[in-house]
């Protein structure tokens, strides 16, 4: 019986518009499903990319009477990127089978992003993408914010794929923070290096200032009582 590729794909595999897509730096291992008579084997099958010979691939554990064979590629870069095939040979014939692999670079911030003080603890950074200069491939799934004191070493992340203003709260007055962002795409290895750091600082505490950073108001109050004219003061903080 001649032999025939019975399957062809990749682990990880995520197809878009009929390509296996794959994002730079991941690992990925093509699997070739072989079957025939004679059973091909591991001599008679090859991996084949643009015409070259990128390995011979490892055989594995038979499956429902055919053949496995496998090739791990690591840290795969856009130059991978092409068509893919798994030809089988044997002295019954022959038979091949092509994917396509489209690799993706993972996003990063090219710039700090923008970032103010509302409070004396609290930081707010800007994540709209139509704001965020970046490079690499979409789509953005995720905008992750990471800060650290900016004599710390170890960064914090907030989580986010909302649009808008995030709002970083706890944070102490008269401290000066890195602040910085790491940008996601879909699959595995789609999230990129952190971008540039923005560095901003929390004001200082002032007399009667409390935790959201609003300073107090003196408030005078004058009443007549019993032809007596009685002034009271206090302090309050604004609504």
């Amino acid at each position: 019986m001649s032999p025939s590729v019975t399957g062809f794909s990749t682990i990880p595999s995520s197809t878009n518009a009929g390509s296996i897509e794959l994002n730079a730096g991941t690992d990925v291992t093509f699997v070739c499903e072989t079957a025939g008579d004679p059973l091909p084997q591991t001599s008679d099958v090859a991996l084949t990319f643009s015409g070259r010979n990128p390995g011979l691939p490892t055989q594995m554990p038979t499956a429902g009477g055919n053949t496995i064979h496998s090739r791990l590629l690591r840290n795969v870069s856009v130059t991978d990127a092409g068509q893919y095939g798994c030809m089988v040979s044997t002295v019954a014939g022959q038979d091949n089978r092509m994917v396509t692999v489209d690799v993706k670079v993972p996003p990063t911030t090219t710039v700090p992003p923008p970032v103010r003080a509302t409070s004396t603890t609290e930081l707010a950074v800007d994540i709209q993408l139509s704001k965020l200069a970046w490079t690499g491939n979409g789509e953005i799934i995720a905008k992750d914010i990471q800060y650290k004191l900016s004599n710390g070493s170890s960064w914090e992340t907030l989580s986010n794929n909302e649009e808008g203003e995030v709002r970083i709260r706890n944070l102490s007055p008269n401290t000066t923070y890195n602040v910085r962002l790491v940008l996601s795409r879909p699959g595995e290895g789609g999230r990129g290096r952190p971008g540039p750091i923005a560095t901003v600082s929390t004001p200082e505490t002032v007399a009667g200032d409390e935790s959201n950073g609003l300073p107090a108001m003196s408030v005078r109050i004058f009443q007549m009582w019993k032809g007596f004219l009685i002034h009271r003061s206090f302090q309050t903080k604004p609504a």
